[in-house]
Parts: C-alpha cells; sequence; structure tokens
C-alpha cells in the first residue's frame, strides 16, 4: 500500500570478527613479507619439502644456484622433477647425474640428517644438508663451497709439496755432513802429524798456523756433527 517494512539486526559481533579477520590477515601479510625477506637475504639457497618430497618453500638463491626458472620450480614439483630439470639444463654429466638422482632420490636418506657434495659440470661443488622435520618432511640448505674445495685441495698439495721438499733437505743434510767429514779427516790427521813430527823444527808462526788450523777443524767437526744431528730431528726425535 506504499507504506515500508524495515528490519534492524545487531552485527556488531559479526564486525568484530570482520576486524579481527582483518588484524590476523596484516600481521601474516607482515610475518610472512618479514619470512620471505629473510629466506632471500641468506647467502645458502633454501628449500622445504613435505613428507612427499614435494616443494613446499624456497628462497631466490636456491633458483640462482643452479639456474632454475621460477616457472617450473615452483611449489608442489616434486624432488625428483627437480633434478631432472637439473640434469635437463646441464648442471651434470651423466655419471653424476646418476649419482645426484641416487641421493636426492631416497625418500629414507632425506628422513634423515646427511650433507653430500654435489659436483657440477661447470666445475663448482655444492654442499646439500638435509635436515629432517617432524612431519615427515624436510629442510635443505644449499652452499657453494667451490673455494673452499679449492684452497682444501691447494693446502693439500703444498702440504704434499712441503713434505718432499722437507725430505730432500734432510737427505742433502745427512749426505753433505757426511761428504764434509771425509776431506775434514785429512786436514786433522795432516795437522797431527805436523805438529807431532815437525815441532820442533817449526818456527813460532808455523805452530801457531797449524795449532789454528787443528782449532779450526775442530769446530768444524762440531759444526757438521750437529748438521748430521738436525738432519735426524725428524726421524730420531727424542721426547724433551
Amino acid at each position: 500500500d506504499g507504506g515500508i517494512v524495515g528490519t534492524r539486526s545487531d552485527i556488531t559481533e559479526l564486525k568484530e570478527r570482520e576486524f579481527e579477520v582483518q588484524r590476523i590477515s596484516k600481521e601474516l601479510f607482515a610475518k610472512n613479507a618479514h619470512f620471505n625477506t629473510a629466506l632471500n637475504n641468506m647467502i645458502q639457497g633454501l628449500c622445504m619439502f613435505d613428507s612427499e618430497q614435494r616443494l613446499i618453500v624456497f628462497n631466490d638463491q636456491y633458483l640462482e644456484m643452479y639456474g632454475f626458472s621460477s616457472d617450473v620450480v615452483k611449489p608442489g614439483i616434486a624432488i625428483r622433477e627437480i633434478m631432472e630439470y637439473s640434469i635437463s639444463l646441464g648442471n651434470y654429466t651423466k655419471e653424476q647425474a646418476d649419482k645426484a638422482l641416487a641421493e636426492r632420490g631416497d625418500h629414507n636418506k632425506l628422513r634423515e640428517r646427511t650433507t653430500i657434495k654435489q659436483h657440477l659440470k661447470d666445475g663448482r661443488v655444492i654442499a646439500v644438508m638435509n635436515q629432517p622435520m617432524e612431519d615427515g618432511g624436510s629442510i635443505a640448505t644449499y652452499q657453494d663451497i667451490t673455494l673452499l674445495e679449492q684452497n682444501e685441495e691447494r693446502l693439500v698439495a703444498y702440504t704434499k709439496k712441503l713434505e718432499r721438499s722437507n725430505a730432500e733437505l734432510q737427505d742433502f743434510a745427512y749426505v753433505a755432513s757426511h761428504d764434509l767429514q771425509e776431506p775434514l779427516r785429512k786436514i786433522e790427521a795432516f795437522g797431527d802429524r805436523l805438529a807431532k813430527k815437525y815441532t820442533d823444527i817449526l818456527p813460532d808462526d808455523g805452530k801457531m798456523f797449524v795449532d789454528r788450523m787443528q782449532n779450526a777443524a775442530s769446530r768444524m767437526r762440531q759444526l757438521i756433527n750437529d748438521l748430521l744431528s738436525y738432519s735426524r730431528v725428524t726421524t730420531n726425535a727424542k721426547p724433551f
């Protein structure tokens, strides 16, 4: 008849819930932003997999490390598919690919705390550290340790070179000390003869020369014996 029917409902509680949902959503968004910032500021690559070994979370460093496209490697992809994709990009030789698939494709191993080294085709070495989670999933971190491996190889090579050099030096000191004693023995022997046989006819200067020669020979013998002892330090070492 042209009139109006109006209804009024108290939606205070509904609005309060709506505001609470908005507040929680903002907090979650902020925390998620902080989480993503932290992930992408890591030096290492990081991935999180569920109990079926499907990708849940990853950071930019992980993609860059292997040259992955975010269109292919995204949440939901299985770890074996990631490995097959990595092989198709030429990250591994066939032998390295088979080894990588065996190591990362074994779900039982992924449920244990393990560290493996992946040798990429371009010469880089990636350390993959797997940490299992209580729900059956796992967290994997990836670190480029190429420089560390190269430095370790250089250190091993340098140590071997130093050991060879030391061995050669010891041999030289040992041989030289023996060879030097032969002419020294002649100097001492003929010096003794001069002192004994011709002491009466030698002038004072001559006696002084013979005496100085014998003293010098004695000092030289001591030096040779010390050199010989030094060359035996590592082979015949004695406790203090």
